[in-house]
Protein backbone atom coordinates (compact mmCIF):
# COMPACT_ATOMS: atom_id res chain seq x y z
CA UNK A 1 0.00 0.00 0.00
CA UNK A 2 1.31 3.38 -0.91
CA UNK A 3 1.66 6.02 1.75
CA UNK A 4 1.55 9.68 1.30
CA UNK A 5 4.58 11.76 2.10
CA UNK A 6 3.05 13.26 5.24
CA UNK A 7 2.32 9.80 6.67
CA UNK A 8 5.88 8.75 6.00
CA UNK A 9 7.20 11.85 7.76
CA UNK A 10 5.25 10.96 10.95
CA UNK A 11 6.83 7.56 11.23
CA UNK A 12 10.05 7.26 13.13
CA UNK A 13 13.05 6.02 11.26
CA UNK A 14 13.98 2.44 11.96
CA UNK A 15 15.73 2.23 15.31
CA UNK A 16 19.17 0.80 15.53
CA UNK A 17 20.36 -1.18 18.52
CA UNK A 18 22.55 1.66 19.80
CA UNK A 19 19.74 4.25 19.66
CA UNK A 20 17.44 1.88 21.58
CA UNK A 21 20.14 1.40 24.22
CA UNK A 22 20.45 5.21 24.66
CA UNK A 23 16.66 5.60 24.96
CA UNK A 24 16.55 2.83 27.58
CA UNK A 25 19.43 4.44 29.53
CA UNK A 26 17.67 7.83 29.45
CA UNK A 27 14.50 6.20 30.76
CA UNK A 28 16.40 4.46 33.57
CA UNK A 29 18.26 7.67 34.45
CA UNK A 30 14.92 9.51 34.81
CA UNK A 31 13.48 6.75 36.99
CA UNK A 32 16.57 6.74 39.19
CA UNK A 33 16.46 10.52 39.61
CA UNK A 34 12.76 10.40 40.52
CA UNK A 35 13.37 7.56 42.99
CA UNK A 36 16.29 9.43 44.58
CA UNK A 37 14.21 12.60 44.90
CA UNK A 38 11.35 10.70 46.56
CA UNK A 39 13.76 9.01 48.99
CA UNK A 40 15.33 12.36 49.92
CA UNK A 41 11.89 13.91 50.52
CA UNK A 42 10.80 10.99 52.71
CA UNK A 43 14.03 11.14 54.75
CA UNK A 44 13.67 14.92 55.25
CA UNK A 45 10.00 14.54 56.24
CA UNK A 46 10.66 11.70 58.71
CA UNK A 47 13.68 13.57 60.11
CA UNK A 48 11.61 16.72 60.63
CA UNK A 49 8.96 14.74 62.49
CA UNK A 50 11.66 13.13 64.63
CA UNK A 51 13.20 16.49 65.53
CA UNK A 52 9.78 17.95 66.38
CA UNK A 53 8.90 15.00 68.63
CA UNK A 54 12.30 15.14 70.35
CA UNK A 55 11.85 18.89 70.96
CA UNK A 56 8.35 18.33 72.35
CA UNK A 57 9.53 15.55 74.67
CA UNK A 58 12.59 17.44 75.89
CA UNK A 59 11.24 21.00 76.27
CA UNK A 60 7.47 20.32 76.58
CA UNK A 61 6.62 22.65 73.74
CA UNK A 62 6.29 22.23 70.00
CA UNK A 63 8.99 23.88 67.89
CA UNK A 64 8.15 27.54 67.47
CA UNK A 65 5.61 27.56 70.31
CA UNK A 66 5.50 30.46 72.69
CA UNK A 67 5.75 28.88 76.17
CA UNK A 68 6.03 25.28 77.40
CA UNK A 69 3.23 23.62 79.34
CA UNK A 70 5.60 22.79 82.23
CA UNK A 71 9.11 23.50 83.46
CA UNK A 72 11.58 21.24 85.23
CA UNK A 73 13.78 23.03 87.70
CA UNK A 74 15.39 22.19 91.01
CA UNK A 75 14.49 18.49 90.56
CA UNK A 76 10.79 19.44 90.59
CA UNK A 77 7.98 19.95 88.07
CA UNK A 78 6.28 23.33 87.69
CA UNK A 79 2.94 23.35 85.83
CA UNK A 80 1.68 26.27 83.78
CA UNK A 81 -0.95 28.40 85.49
CA UNK A 82 -2.64 31.72 84.89
CA UNK A 83 -1.37 34.79 83.08
CA UNK A 84 -0.99 37.99 85.07
CA UNK A 85 -0.50 41.45 83.63
CA UNK A 86 2.95 42.87 84.35
CA UNK A 87 1.41 45.70 86.39
CA UNK A 88 -0.41 43.24 88.69
CA UNK A 89 2.43 40.73 89.05
CA UNK A 90 4.25 40.48 92.38
CA UNK A 91 7.74 41.91 92.72
CA UNK A 92 9.91 39.58 90.65
CA UNK A 93 13.64 39.08 90.19
CA UNK A 94 15.42 37.40 87.27
CA UNK A 95 16.21 33.77 88.12
CA UNK A 96 17.50 31.98 84.99
CA UNK A 97 17.11 31.73 81.21
CA UNK A 98 15.41 28.80 79.46
CA UNK A 99 16.71 28.32 75.92
CA UNK A 100 15.20 25.55 73.75
CA UNK A 101 16.78 25.34 70.29
CA UNK A 102 13.70 25.64 68.10
CA UNK A 103 11.63 28.11 70.10
CA UNK A 104 11.85 31.51 71.69
CA UNK A 105 14.23 31.88 74.61
CA UNK A 106 12.42 32.47 77.88
CA UNK A 107 13.55 34.46 80.88
CA UNK A 108 12.30 32.98 84.12
CA UNK A 109 11.60 35.16 87.17
CA UNK A 110 10.74 34.36 90.76
CA UNK A 111 9.70 36.06 93.97
CA UNK A 112 12.87 36.40 96.06
CA UNK A 113 11.21 35.57 99.42
CA UNK A 114 9.10 32.62 98.22
CA UNK A 115 11.52 29.67 98.65
CA UNK A 116 11.70 26.18 100.08
CA UNK A 117 14.58 23.73 100.59
CA UNK A 118 14.35 20.52 98.58
CA UNK A 119 15.69 17.05 99.48
CA UNK A 120 19.15 17.99 98.18
CA UNK A 121 19.35 21.08 100.43
CA UNK A 122 18.89 23.44 97.47
CA UNK A 123 16.81 26.57 97.86
CA UNK A 124 14.05 26.43 95.25
CA UNK A 125 11.19 28.79 94.40
CA UNK A 126 7.56 27.81 95.00
CA UNK A 127 6.47 29.63 91.82
CA UNK A 128 8.30 30.46 88.61
CA UNK A 129 7.16 33.25 86.29
CA UNK A 130 7.86 33.43 82.54
CA UNK A 131 7.56 36.73 80.68
CA UNK A 132 5.20 36.60 77.71
CA UNK A 133 4.96 40.02 76.07
CA UNK A 134 3.16 42.30 78.53
CA UNK A 135 2.16 39.48 80.88
CA UNK A 136 3.80 36.94 83.16
CA UNK A 137 2.75 33.30 83.07
CA UNK A 138 2.79 31.54 86.41
CA UNK A 139 4.36 28.09 86.81
CA UNK A 140 3.39 26.63 90.18
CA UNK A 141 5.13 23.76 91.89
CA UNK A 142 3.27 20.49 91.30
CA UNK A 143 3.01 18.02 94.16
CA UNK A 144 4.19 20.33 96.92
CA UNK A 145 7.66 20.98 98.31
Amino acid sequence: MLRSSWQASLEEPPASESSLRFRFQDLNRGKRALTAAIIVLVVVFVGSIGVALYHRRTFHEWPGANLPDRLYHCHRVYGQGESVEAKKAPRLAFYYSFSPWLAAHHKIYTEPADRFTNDLSEECPMVLWARDGTTYVEYALEGGP
